[in-house]
């Protein structure tokens, strides 16, 4: 993930660690989730050693594409095809309009 964030033009590593220790990064708020109606796309990666591989377990929303890719915690720098196939697989199981 360190060379992930290197090619990251002025990352703030302040700010990223300061997003660690703040209180509510330590919820567990999957417990909302059977709550959120909408539909959602919960897209992860089986290498994102900053959450966790397994963390989508005990996420329960009732409108929920659960899908993975072999990205670590930047999918969208790091498998991007991955990334636009969920995308498209979200958006036509829920009949969304897209381009």
């Amino acid at each position: 993930m360190n060379a992930t964030y290197q090619e990251i033009p002025n990352w703030n590593h302040d700010f990223s660690a300061i997003g660690m220790v703040h209180n509510d990064y330590l919820i567990n708020f999957k417990t909302f989730t059977p709550a959120i109606k909408i539909p959602v796309l919960f897209f992860y990666g089986e290498n994102d050693w900053t959450i966790g591989p397994e963390h989508y377990k005990g996420v329960l929303f009732p409108n929920m594409v659960l899908l993975k890719s072999s990205s670590g915690h930047i999918p969208f720098m790091e498998n991007k095809d991955d990334l636009e196939t969920a995308m498209d697989i979200f958006l036509n199981t829920y009949k969304i309009n897209h381009p």
